[in-house]
């Protein structure tokens, strides 16, 4: 079983548990799926954007379009469904302070992935780099959680 396989169960698991232990009402499980939704298209445009410019690729799993596979779209569903549940950083202050620890355990899971060939780097991406493009990306997704 690919690696993907396991994060993605390994991030469903998480979902599920965080669903139990909240137990949210019909309007947060809808709000919880547009922000999953939100993070899976934006993942999806990022990653493949990525790909056009020869800097990452995904090895492995069933592709949904060029370079994404679908697990790390479900993954990336289920993170922004668990953080619109764990919600709401409204300041700008709070934002940043959440996304650091985001994007830093992003970058190490995709530091990870590189060292066992689950993706591949190119032309000098690094995981700093993929850490630079998560803390915006999760700044962002505070203040549209926010809207949800």
């Amino acid at each position: 079983m690919a690696i993907w396989i396991f994060v993605l169960l390994l991030a469903a698991a998480i979902l599920g548990a965080l669903i139990l232990r909240y137990k949210p009402k019909k309007e947060k499980l809808l709000s919880m799926a547009k922000a999953g939704l939100f993070v899976a298209v934006f993942d999806w445009v990022v990653q493949t954007l990525g790909f056009y410019g020869h800097y990452w690729w995904t090895n492995g799993g069933f592709l949904i379009g060029p370079a994404v596979a679908l697990e790390v779209s479900l993954i990336a569903f289920c993170a922004g469904a668990a953080l619109n549940l764990l919600r709401s950083w409204s300041t700008w202050q709070n934002a940043i302070l959440v996304a650091i620890p985001i994007g830093i355990v992003g970058a190490f899971i995709e530091f990870l992935f590189v060292s066992i060939g689950a993706m591949t780097y190119s032309n000098g991406w690094t995981s700093l780099h993929a850490f630079v493009i998560y803390f915006p990306a999760f700044v962002l997704f505070q203040f549209v959680n926010n809207k949800l």
